[in-house]
């Protein structure tokens, strides 16, 4: 059975979506940085993918998806530099900023050495499974350094 998707997807240059609330869902599955590179920003409202939400899928891709500022996205798997099946080898970003919230009913995926998953203070990630290929690089926390009185990710 062929799955459809809804991508942000760039012709000949990169694209940028912000979304600064609302409602969107996904039916099937999305994809971001499908075949250019791709960042998608949202700063609120709700995100719903149906079943999957693939971030830099294929080699010629490269996506980054960042949320916050009260945001919430929910999907049943994230796949970040891949797909359900093997690395792209392209670079994939998942960003959780402070008062976002990602719900993930089974599994994070995050394939390859140059894919991360980040966590910035305030924000929140729930998912059934976390799975960085072996790889502790690619899930950055932030952290708060009291000398400086900064945030930066270790």
């Amino acid at each position: 059975m062929a799955r459809s998707r809804s991508a942000i997807r760039a012709d000949p240059l990169p694209i940028q979506r912000l979304i600064n609330g609302g409602t969107f869902s996904a039916g099937l599955d999305e994809s971001v940085g499908f075949t250019n590179a791709a960042t998608y920003t949202q700063t609120g409202g709700t995100h719903d993918v149906n079943r999957e939400l693939y971030i830099a899928p294929t080699a010629g891709g490269g996506g980054t998806f960042v949320i916050s500022n009260g945001a919430l996205l929910s999907a049943q798997d994230v796949f970040v530099g891949g797909t359900f099946g093997a690395s792209s080898g392209a670079v994939g970003k998942l960003t959780v900023n402070a008062g976002g919230a990602v719900t993930i009913s089974d599994t994070i995926k995050v394939w390859s050495d140059v894919s991360r998953l980040s966590l910035a203070a305030g924000g929140t990630i729930s998912a059934g499974r976390l799975d960085l290929g072996g790889n502790p690089r690619a899930l950055l926390l932030a952290r708060w350094h009291a000398q400086h009185h900064r945030r930066y990710f270790q």
